[in-house]
């Protein structure tokens, strides 16, 4: 099956035609890609153009299709009670006070929700700031000009989440995939990262069966797996989260069965510093929850050149990248150069939380 993993489409179909609860995704015409009716769910079929669709025609150009239907995208049906923001943006100030964005924001505006101020803060993605329909960056508000692009130099989709009113950026097909600009070098001090995202099935490439579907992959270049670091969603049912660095080998913590598709989280991993290439502690939580501790290893002292969001850094020996690729949602994105303490972890897990509304 080359497109979504046949366990989870029925899931899928099956959510399309219930509301269960506060859930109930929607699938854009022309905007998944299949090779078969199987690999779409009802009652879509696959276009000749080799797309999911329902009654419409998709063209040749739809591989850009994200982009163009980022407005109809519904990330999560709950019921939006109109207390939240109703435009595309909040100001969100803060976090980072060796680098951060300072726009006038954050708690100053109209009771805009605002961050803790964290040190060492080296990227900061909000999708929040940005206005629904396309854009081409995604600015990093650390102040050290990591933005984010399209891997497949597409726009980027974006799409308002009706719960909160807040713009979310859709990774909607293989060719969403993210590029963050280079850099993260040292975390010798450690490495924490929160990220806030709605999972979707994800697209198995080369027919091959789902094992690990790459959130984050920060690593020195393509095809290489040396010196990566890892975010990831693992094993044939994907709802295991993973943090992984590549030294000699592989050190990485992974929780029980903690993921689930259509639904918005809060992830993270908090890591400990120390010499590069040894082993040091790492911790894993889910909307606030401990859900694994375990070992892992210091990044190595390199700059990371090819730091992807959604995408994988490995490579078969033939030469195919052959890791599934995350679908969904993106709201916001932090990571910082060294492990944050547990009270500033929790600071910023009420920020994200109460944002985002988790």
């Amino acid at each position: 099956m080359s497109a979504i993993n046949r366990r989870h489409l029925a899931m899928a179909s099956f959510l399309a035609a219930f509301s269960l609860s506060c859930y109930t995704p929607t699938l854009v015409d022309c905007t998944v890609r299949c090779s078969a009716a199987r690999d779409c769910p009802a009652p879509m079929s696959c276009s000749a153009a080799g797309y999911c669709s329902q009654d419409v025609s998709c063209g040749p150009g739809d591989a850009a299709s994200d982009a163009s239907a980022a407005d109809d995208v519904v990330v999560d049906s709950a019921p939006f009670d109109g207390s939240a923001p109703e435009g595309g943006s909040e100001a969100s100030d803060g976090l980072g006070d060796d680098g951060g964005a300072d726009d006038g924001g954050g708690g100053d505006d109209g009771g805009a929700i605002a961050p803790p101020q964290v040190a060492d803060l080296v990227l900061w993605l909000d999708a929040a700031d940005l206005l629904p329909g396309t854009v081409d960056v995604w600015p990093d508000k650390s102040g050290l000009g990591h933005d984010a692009t399209s891997l497949a130099h597409l726009p980027i989709a974006v799409a308002r989440d009706p719960r909160t009113g807040l713009s979310v950026v859709s990774v909607l097909s293989r060719d969403s995939a993210l590029s963050v600009a280079p850099g993260f070098d040292d975390f010798t001090a450690g490495l924490s990262v929160f990220i806030v995202v709605y999972f979707t099935p994800s697209i198995q490439l080369q027919s091959a069966i789902p094992w690990y579907s790459h959130v984050l992959d920060f690593g020195p270049s393509v095809g290489s797996a040396s010196d990566g670091i890892l975010l990831y969603r693992a094993l044939a049912d994907e709802a295991t989260l993973g943090y992984s660095v590549f030294t000699d080998k592989y050190l990485y913590e992974e929780s029980p069965p903690v993921l689930s598709d259509f639904r918005w989280l809060l992830v993270e991993a908090v890591a400990s510093g120390g010499i590069p290439g040894a082993g040091t502690d790492v911790a894993l939580f889910v909307d606030g929850a401990s859900v694994g501790q375990g070992k892992t290893a210091v990044p190595s002292l390199v700059q990371r050149a090819s730091n992807l969001i959604g995408a994988s850094n490995y490579r078969d020996p033939s030469g195919l990248e052959t890791d599934a690729r995350f679908i969904g949602s993106l709201a916001e994105i932090v990571l910082f150069k060294r492990a944050t303490t547990e009270d500033e972890r929790v600071q910023l897990e009420a920020y994200l939380r109460s944002k985002w509304r988790l």
